[in-house]
């Protein structure tokens, strides 16, 4: 089977996909092939909207609000970088400014509920 169809035998099947670093080596055509649930945009994008080259990073979030994926940046080492992105359509975050990696066990509060302080919904 090529990509395209196992793709849609997946997706026939009720799997879903996400589409990591958009941006690095995907083209659009991908992201419709593959119609993920969310895009995450790889740091490379991140870095040329920081850069003031905001053109792809709109490319890629225009692109995936056609197909309704939830967009992700990755990457967001600066708090101020937040409610920009927001503005730009990014609908949620990760990286150094929300905090700091930790081990699996102090994501679970004694009451056994997890908090995910890396990810951050806008």
């Amino acid at each position: 089977m090529d990509n395209i169809v196992t793709i849609a035998w997946l997706k026939d099947r009720g799997y879903g996909f996400a589409l990591d670093d958009a941006g690095t080596y995907f083209t659009g055509f991908q992201l419709y092939a593959l119609w993920p649930y969310v895009v995450q945009l790889s740091l490379s994008v991140l870095h040329g909207w920081h850069l003031g080259h905001p053109e792809f990073l709109r490319y890629w979030v225009n692109a995936a609000h056609r197909i309704q994926a939830i967009v992700i940046a990755e990457g967001v080492e600066d708090k101020a970088w937040i409610l920009a992105l927001e503005a730009e359509g990014v609908d949620a975050v990760q990286g150094y400014a929300l905090g700091k990696p930790e081990p699996a066990q102090a994501w679970v509060a004694p009451s056994s509920t997890i908090s995910r302080e890396g990810d951050c919904q806008l």
